[in-house]
């Protein structure tokens, strides 16, 4: 290879260099589309580090949750609640355009996956002001391989849900508070719906998401803590009264007058799913 040549490959190396760095660089702060650059590079990494599940199979609990459930074939039990019945919404949807096909239940659990890791980003982001730990953090979450089993298993896509809407619900809440009046308001009703539907995902979100509001203040606003609470304090305890009776409602009442909703029978075991 000529001297000329050597030149103008890395010329040419350093011009793509040049670029990376310019528009590219999802680190970048003074880029005006670093956060797009960078959930477009999450989005990029979860989807590779996850495309192996869309081939699988049905296995272990989904066996009892979708092929032995009857429900998800019948549209009209979305409007019959019971506990985790945004997932049971979900396979109703999925079983309308793919019928019992796996590879659509692993496409939505995939989908959910990288809405998770997309939120997770613009939650820290929002809490640190620091790109580097939001985009550091939401890469970790993405590729750990503790996550794979609520990836794979569809049954276990109400670990996705639960995580997507609870991210959202603590967004919308975050952005509610500092926002003007009627912005303010429909802010932090889409939050509490969030959370409700979070809650309804998997029971966990209602406790996890008012402790971690709770913890957020003392933690990141000390001097705002006790005054943000005050002026809150009908917001968290509304919504968290509506949710629980409604959720009481469906697990006491709902067991009694339809255990079926509630729990799948196999063999000897009952097994609450």
């Amino acid at each position: 290879m000529s001297k000329k040549t050597k030149k103008s490959t890395t010329t040419q190396i350093s011009k793509t260099q040049a670029v990376w760095y310019k528009y590219l660089n999802p680190l970048d702060t003074a880029n005006p589309n670093y956060q797009t650059i960078s959930l477009i590079f999450i989005a990029v990494i979860t989807i590779i580090t996850s495309l192996n599940t869309l081939w699988g199979e049905f296995v272990y609990d989904d066996n009892m949750t979708i092929l032995e459930d009857k429900r998800i074939c019948d549209p009209h039990q979305i409007f019959c609640w019971t506990p985790r019945h945004i997932r049971t919404i979900t396979y109703i949807i999925d079983y309308y355009f793919w019928g019992l096909n796996p590879f659509g239940f692993h496409l939505t659990n995939l989908i959910l996956h990288t809405a998770c890791c997309l939120l997770l980003y613009v939650l820290i982001h929002i809490i640190f002001r620091k790109p580097q730990i939001a985009l550091f953090c939401s890469l970790l979450f993405a590729a750990h391989p503790i996550h794979s089993e609520a990836i794979s298993v569809i049954s276990h896509r109400k670990d996705l849900l639960a995580m997507f809407f609870y991210c959202l619900a603590f967004i919308l809440y975050l952005q509610g508070i500092t926002a003007t009046f009627l912005k303010k308001g429909l802010l932090l009703a889409a939050s509490a719906i969030s959370y409700f539907l979070a809650m309804f995902s998997k029971e966990v979100a209602a406790v996890c998401l008012p402790v971690m509001i709770f913890m957020y203040h003392f933690l990141f606003e000390p001097s705002k803590a006790i005054s943000i609470i005050r002026k809150y304090w009908l917001y968290f305890l509304a919504g968290f009264i509506l949710i629980t009776l409604f959720f009481i409602k469906l697990n006491v009442f709902g067991r009694a007058a339809n255990p079926q909703n509630i729990l799948m029978v196999t063999g000897n075991a009952t097994t609450e799913y």
